[in-house]
């Protein structure tokens, strides 16, 4: 059972809100939004009634704007639940582990479809995006690896196989490309890296270094 942190018990439990398990896919989260909305009646001429109506409504868009918006929800389970307890549904569970199966057989086309199914479905959670990064540089394709790589570390700035992952694309690409060294593994160099120094949002904030 998923153990919820003491501190956290004073913010709304937004899943509560729209009906859904933790282990919702995003399309559950948009599901389950457009239902309940669509079933209140703001037209109401009894003033309590519609008062009411109005109030849950602004719950459950508070709670949609959560949980539909990746880097708010990575962040919010990261609260919520722990690094280690992060809820995964089974369905996008088995899809990673065949995009894994498939990548380990260097069947890169068939582990990006899975791979980019499983960002589909869970876009918030940085471990899938940095498996897609990785089947990306494999394919040579460094810009949608740059993309991928980005998100997840805004998903979770302290994620480290994230941070793993760009210290070493990046050296295997200074060491072994072509001179002059490519424009994007520049901005890759000065991009990602000032990400893992500061954050990914401007802040200053130190993160973990890599050999900590």
């Amino acid at each position: 059972m998923l153990q919820i942190p003491a501190s956290f018990v004073l913010e709304p439990d937004y899943y509560q809100v729209l009906q859904l398990e933790p282990e919702a896919t995003k399309p559950e989260v948009e599901q389950a939004f457009k239902r309940q909305s669509s079933a209140l009646n703001l037209d109401q001429r009894a003033g309590n009634a519609r008062l009411e109506n109005a109030e849950t409504l602004l719950h459950l868009t508070s709670a949609f704007e959560v949980l539909s918006d990746p880097m708010q929800r990575s962040h919010y389970d990261i609260r919520r639940f722990s690094r280690a307890q992060l809820p995964l549904a089974d369905e996008v569970q088995q899809l990673f582990k065949s995009g894994v199966q498939a990548y380990r057989q260097n069947r890169l086309d068939l582990a990006l479809r899975f791979y980019k199914e499983t960002v589909r479905l869970y876009p918030h959670r940085s471990l899938f995006r940095v498996h897609l990064a990785i089947a990306f540089a494999e394919k040579s394709w460094l810009t949608n690896a740059e993309n991928e790589l980005e998100s997840a570390l805004r998903l979770d700035p302290e994620d480290r196989f994230a941070k793993e992952t760009v210290a070493r694309l990046l050296f295997e690409y200074e060491s072994f490309s072509r001179e002059p060294r490519e424009p994007l593994i520049k901005r890759m160099g000065t991009g990602l890296l000032d990400m893992m120094r500061t954050g990914p949002l401007g802040r200053g904030r130190k993160t973990d270094q890599l050999n900590d």
